[in-house]
This record gives C-alpha cells, structure tokens and sequence, in this order.
C-alpha cells in the first residue's frame, strides 16, 4: 500500500456471510518523521482508540482468567462523560478517568454489592477491581489492550 518512505495502516472488519472475507474500512498512510516514532492512528496508544470498544478481560498479572460465560468480566470508556464502566464478572461498575498521552488515570470506582458465588467468580473480580486502582498507563497493540502498573503489565484485555 505504501512505499518505503512510509508506512499504512489498513483496518479491517470480517463480513459475516456464508463465506466470511475481509473488507478493508480504513486506510490511512503516514510518512515516516523525524522522531522515528510511528506516525500511525492506533500504532501507539491514543484516547481515541481506547474508547469506543468492549475490553473483555484475558488475565491479572499474567494470569489468564476463566471467565464467567454468561457474564465476563469488561470495561469500557465513554470520552464525553470521561466515565469508564463495565462489569468484574458479577458486579457492575464506574469511575472517571482521564488520558494524556499513554497514561491513564483510573478514579475510585463505584460498583455494587452482590454476592458471587459461582466458582472464582468472587475471586477474580477482587483481582480485577483491585488493579484496576492502581494503573498507571496503557497501551493497545491491535485488538489488545494492556493496563500497567508502572512497567508492569496488571490487567490484558482483547475487544471483539
């Protein structure tokens, strides 16, 4: 699509029909700077592609999760309210955040009480909700997005 000079990024979404192909719906050529930083949209992280999908969380501290199938555990961000929200697999919650550059800032969530008493259901919504707290930055690479506690990877999540 481009020439050495420059790199593309091609989006591209999957056509649900009998014989499922590819459709590109973006595609958008940048000439390389200065900086050596990638001039791409979405090749680094930005706060308009962290908002828009569900994250469906994959695993805390490395740890891959098994979520609860009829409820697993997700987050989203709405950037006109600034609010994030989503669900740790049984109860649902909220909070502010705010983004400058790859940082995040994650405010105190609100969420509600109930019991989870399905398997580690409980247990693993304590993990999510409690390093949720404490992020530092993010990043998104694709469909990934990974939350960091200073250089540590805290909580990994994919969008369908």
């Amino acid at each position: 699509l481009c020439c050495p000079s420059g790199q593309s990024l091609v989006t591209f979404k999957i056509r649900p029909d009998e014989v499922p192909d590819l459709i590109a719906t973006t595609v958008t050529t940048m000439s390389n700077n200065t900086s050596g930083n990638s001039a791409i949209p979405g090749s680094s992280s930005s706060a308009s592609t962290l908002v828009g999908p569900k994250w469906y969380l994959q695993s805390i501290h490395n740890q891959a999760i098994s979520p609860n199938s009829n409820n697993p555990p997700y987050i989203e961000f709405n950037a006109t309210e600034k609010r994030y929200f989503g669900s740790g697999g049984c109860n649902r919650f909220n909070g502010g955040f705010s983004v400058t550059a790859n940082s995040l800032t994650l405010g105190p969530a609100a969420s509600t009480k109930m019991a989870c008493m399905q398997g580690n259901v409980q247990a693993t919504e304590d993990q999510f909700f409690q390093a949720l707290s404490n992020i530092t930055r993010y990043e998104i690479e694709g469909q990934t997005l990974r939350l960091y506690q200073g250089n540590q990877v805290a909580l990994v999540f994919r969008s369908r």
